[in-house]
């Protein structure tokens, strides 16, 4: 019987709120300027992708801050050292992929192993010893300036550091691919702004509506508060699938006609170097992600409109918890682009607030591993219980006060009438 309840419940709620036209036109505009940025969006990345780079530059791949900072220091006191273009790990495959291209002559990979860096020259031509010998010089006097920095001690006191020579991975992940990567990462940050916001806040202002009207109480009076507050969460989720399934299908007819019709000549041929098997499972792990972030912040939203009657004051509310995702959401962007054991990187990884975010993105550059996809994975998941169940708690005890009081207030005053 309680199932059937909040099935009833659901669906009312859904074609109540989702299938209403006032709803339906205002997400179709939303859809519209979506699918309007995410084409503008693609064009520029893959014009941006097809121009010319600088072949006489050199990739420094420093996922150390410290390192980073002195060899942008020494980039700008020495003039030898104008030809390096510092990345971080982020950039490592698109840099492969610009020297098999031989857009770029080497890559240089500095790594931190202890207190002693270890440094790597990866090109596609060994036979050239002038270029080899220029860089190891540079990486001598780099290597140089860090063991006296980090240690404080006279320059007669020094090192030789080991220097390697690297081979090209042929399994490196492709420019295009990482074009890819950065055009689904930013679409779909995109699209949890546009489709998030106004979900969240019709399912609020459902609560908050019920509650001023006193629906609620013939709600309550019927169903549960618990199938109610899970009929609020599952309305919500629906409510945003419907978007992106709208979405979707628009988007696959917007990508077909600019397949069809575009004059990028970099476009056809980005998409048959891509592993499509790989970026849709990569999208799916994105999609699931995504979704539990999503549930987190529901549940929040549901919480916090759950604690008021005024649309006013539920409007300050609702910034504790959409304020958060939507920066967490973008910032999420940067993460492949800063040091993986950097403060922000670390935080934004294990944080659950965002690591629904940071972990999805970091999967579509290929960043992650295993151990850190668990335990990250694992904090979101408690915390979504725990939230769930104290949510549910707050939820309830709020409905039924409210009932309480009302009902209180109605006896009092038809006591007061007589």
């Amino acid at each position: 019987m309680k199932a059937k309840e909040l099935l009833s419940v659901v669906l009312y709620s859904y074609k109540k709120k989702v299938l209403s036209k006032g709803f339906i036109i205002m997400h179709l505009a939303f859809i519209g300027i979506f699918l309007i940025t995410m084409g503008i969006g693609i064009a520029i990345g893959f014009s941006i992708g097809s121009s010319g780079v600088t072949k006489d530059s050199i990739i420094v791949i420093i996922d150390d801050k410290d390192h980073q900072d002195l060899f942008k220091t020494m980039i700008k006191e020495n003039p030898s050292f104008k030809k390096y273009d510092i990345k971080s790990k982020a950039f490592y495959d698109t840099a492969v992929d610009e020297v098999k291209n031989k857009d770029k002559q080497a890559i240089i990979e500095i790594i931190k192993e202890g207190s002693v860096p270890t440094y790597n020259i990866i090109t596609n031509d060994y036979s050239n010893t002038n270029l080899i010998n220029e860089i190891k010089g540079d990486l001598l006097l780099f290597n140089q300036k860090l063991f006296l920095l980090e240690n404080d001690i006279d320059e007669g006191e020094f090192y030789t550091p080991q220097i390697t020579q690297g081979i090209l991975d042929p399994n490196a992940q492709t420019q295009g691919e990482v074009q890819i990567a950065t055009i689904v990462s930013m679409a779909i940050i995109i699209l949890i702004s546009i489709i998030c916001f106004p979900a969240l806040t019709v399912v609020s202002n459902d609560i908050i509506y019920e509650k001023s009207d006193r629906t609620i109480e013939l709600i309550v009076s019927s169903v549960s508060t618990k199938n109610l507050y899970i009929s609020k969460i599952l309305v919500g989720l629906m409510m945003v699938l419907t978007e992106v399934l709208i979405i979707v299908v628009f988007g696959l007819i917007g990508i077909g006609t600019i397949s069809a019709f575009s004059q990028l000549e970099t476009f056809s041929a980005i998409l048959s170097i891509i592993n499509v098997a790989s970026l849709i499972s990569n999208i799916l792990v994105f999609g699931l992600y995504v979704s539990l972030m999503l549930l987190l912040y529901l549940i929040l939203v549901i919480i916090v409109s759950s604690l008021t009657t005024d649309i006013e004051t539920a409007g300050y509310l609702l910034l504790i918890p959409l304020l958060p995702m939507t920066i967490f959401s973008y910032m999420a962007l940067s993460v492949p682009y800063n040091p993986s054991n950097s403060p922000f990187s670390l935080i934004m990884t294990y944080m659950p607030f965002s690591s629904g975010f940071a972990l999805p993105v970091k999967i579509m550059y290929g960043l992650t591993n295993p151990t850190e996809l668990v335990i990250s994975t694992a904090i979101l998941l408690l915390t979504i219980v725990v939230i769930y169940l104290v949510g549910q708690r707050i939820f309830s005890s709020n409905i039924i006060k409210y009932s309480f009081k009302k009902k209180k207030k109605l006896k009092e005053n038809k006591s007061n009438s007589k």
